[in-house]
């Protein structure tokens, strides 16, 4: 086995400088999702975001937790770390061929003979972004594990800003299409795909170690269904609006989400800088400090969001348009759980330390019911708030079961007699 090395602790430059990219990648989306926003109709705005998630979806599909045990083997020391870097990217590249040869045909075969074959091409993009952003999260997890956390930072703040250049530009010279914003998007995930075959310091090949690969997904397997049941549930009100038809809505509720989603990027990077420190923990003390930490943070969170609150409506028809005023409310409902996310899905990356992700699983697999029928009971009548009130039961649901867990694997006494 490999020894790993001895590196000093740099927790807090490192955390600021994900923070730092983090807020920049926020920015540059934010900006780009109002930017589309105000040029194009509520309901392709809607149709637009709709896309966008289900381009995620698709890569997690792809990824299936390879990423996050990449990142793990990788800390542990169980191969050397260019095996398994060249065995997940060559996997990804093998899959997305295959998957983008068999998808293309198919579509184009459904879709001339749909009434809606103007969603062709935003459907066949979205497919290809999948395959290039599932390759994108191999490269940022190799880095991560690295702890090379300024090129982390690199790329994502490039794909967040081509993003938003392209989009721009897009508008700048008049194509604004739900089709042009749709291939801007594209052009990002590229951009940042060549750039991380850049800076990562491994030769391009396809090689595949079948024994590492057979490891990795071993252990992925139960993160892999979390992630991907954890973007379909995050997603579900966006395709229960559809399925309902309230595509003005969709609209509507795309503008609340996104603007619900802007502070908790304080979350995305403490989650990116803790998981490989925190599936190292071994023992109670290290788990209990850590989820005590968390705790403490629950007062100011609490005081940021009456603040919120109070500049809800103004905020929206300011960032949005005066047609987004009635997001306010759907804001003001996924504010409150996604503010206290900041909290509770760092408590998650206790799974790794333990070696329990099926947790994960398990707990997503109860919250997608709970938004099920929160959603059918409330989507047909109250729309966009409906939808918004399915977020917020699918999180709390989560909270409770993430809060039981916790208590019964660190703080209760059994926890305490096993550690």
């Amino acid at each position: 086995m490999v020894q790993p090395e001895t590196k000093p602790d740099k927790t807090v430059g490192n955390l600021i400088t994900i923070t730092s990219s983090n807020v920049i990648v926020a920015a540059c989306g934010f900006l780009a999702n109002m930017y589309v926003a105000r040029l194009l109709s509520k309901p392709d705005f809607g149709l637009f975001n709709t896309f966008t998630a289900t381009a995620t979806i698709i890569s997690m599909l792809i990824d299936f937790g390879l990423s996050v045990a990449l990142v793990t083997f990788i800390k542990q020391n169980r191969y050397p770390s260019e095996v398994i870097y060249k065995s997940v990217i060559s996997l990804k590249l093998i899959i997305s061929a295959v998957l983008l040869m068999l998808s293309i045909p198919l579509l184009s075969i459904f879709y001339s003979n749909s009434s809606d074959e103007r969603l062709f091409v935003p459907v066949c993009v979205t497919v290809v972004a999948g395959c290039i952003l599932s390759c994108v999260s191999t490269i940022q997890s190799y880095i991560q594990a690295k702890e090379e956390f300024w090129n982390y930072s690199v790329l994502n703040i490039l794909q967040g800003a081509t993003k938003l250049v392209a989009i721009v530009a897009v508008g700048f010279i008049g194509m604004v299409t739900l089709n042009s914003f749709f291939f801007a998007m594209l052009c990002a995930a590229v951009a940042s795909l060549l750039f991380g075959f850049i800076r990562v310091p491994v030769k391009f090949g396809i090689k595949i170690d079948l024994e590492c690969i057979s490891k990795l997904y071993g252990y992925s397997l139960w993160i892999g269904i979390s992630s991907v049941l954890g973007q379909l549930v995050m997603r579900l009100d966006l395709y229960l609006l559809g399925y309902y038809k309230k595509f003005t809505e969709l609209g509507i509720y795309s503008a609340a989400f996104q603007m619900a989603t802007v502070l908790p990027i304080i979350t995305t990077s403490f989650i990116s800088l803790m998981l490989p420190k925190v599936a190292a923990y071994t023992t109670t003390g290290e788990r209990k400090k850590y989820a005590l930490r968390l705790f403490r943070l629950a007062p100011i969170i609490l005081l940021a969001y009456m603040a919120i609150c109070i500049v809800a409506q103004p905020l929206m028809s300011t960032v949005f348009g005066d047609k987004y005023i009635d997001a306010a409310s759907p804001f003001m409902i996924m504010q409150s759980v996604f503010m206290a996310g900041i909290i509770f899905t760092p408590l998650g990356l206790l799974v790794h330390s333990l070696n329990t992700p099926y947790i994960l699983t398990i707990m997503i697999v109860g919250q997608i019911v709970v938004n099920a029928v929160i959603d059918v009971l409330l989507i047909p009548q109250y729309g966009a708030v409906g939808a918004a009130w399915g977020t917020w039961g699918r999180y709390i649901a989560g909270f409770i079961f993430m809060l039981i867990w916790v208590w019964r694997s660190v703080f209760s006494k059994r926890a305490q007699l096993n550690a």
